[in-house]
């Protein structure tokens, strides 16, 4: 805001999150959080994201890539619910964007400014409930298939990433207990 001589707003409504958008568009850029696509927006004290060669004019995100962003703001607060992020949990997260034959080049690139952007902003529920609501029970199970996956790729489990799964199991309307017969690969 400054860079531009206006006043930092005190929030940021679709008004100014469009100046934003729009501005770093037309410096050939992305930008993460965009509330078009990521379902979240940014904050006038918080980080973005930019991305080289954006989203595009005629860009309409997949339901994979709604189901992966998703599954990548759950991984995210698994990660980095120790105030760690090891690079093994970080090397997951990233293949499994890498990895999806069904997303495109400019989702995979938003996706992976995404998790960047999810993994150096404080987490919250903020509207999680309405977005897992979405889910079906197959995509369901395959979030926490990478649940269970991220919190085992540094090869220890701490006791807050268990407490995470507890709460984000609870969240996907499955037994919290599962973490428990997850346990035996989490211990």
């Amino acid at each position: 805001w400054q860079q531009i001589g206006l006043e930092t707003p005190e929030r940021i409504n679709k008004k100014e999150s469009d100046l934003i958008t729009s501005l770093v568009e037309k410096a050939g850029y992305g930008v993460v959080p965009d509330p078009r696509y990521h379902n979240a927006k940014p904050s006038p004290d918080g980080s973005l994201v930019l991305f080289a060669g954006g989203h595009g004019p005629h860009f309409d995100p997949s339901k994979v890539f709604r189901e992966v962003g998703m599954a990548l703001r759950l991984g995210a607060m698994v990660a980095s619910v120790d105030g760690h992020v090891d690079e093994t949990e970080l090397s997951m997260l990233h293949k499994f964007i890498d990895h999806d034959t069904h997303l495109s080049p400019v989702e995979k690139r938003s996706l992976h400014a995404y998790l960047h952007w999810r993994l150096n902003t404080p987490a919250n529920m903020s509207g999680l409930k309405a977005r897992i609501a979405t889910l079906g029970d197959v995509e369901k199970e395959g979030v926490r298939h990478i649940l269970v996956n991220v919190a085992l790729a540094a090869g220890k489990v701490t006791p807050d990433e268990i407490k995470q799964l507890e709460n984000l199991y609870t969240a996907l309307g499955l037994d919290k207990a599962q973490v428990a017969s997850d346990g035996h690969k989490l211990t």
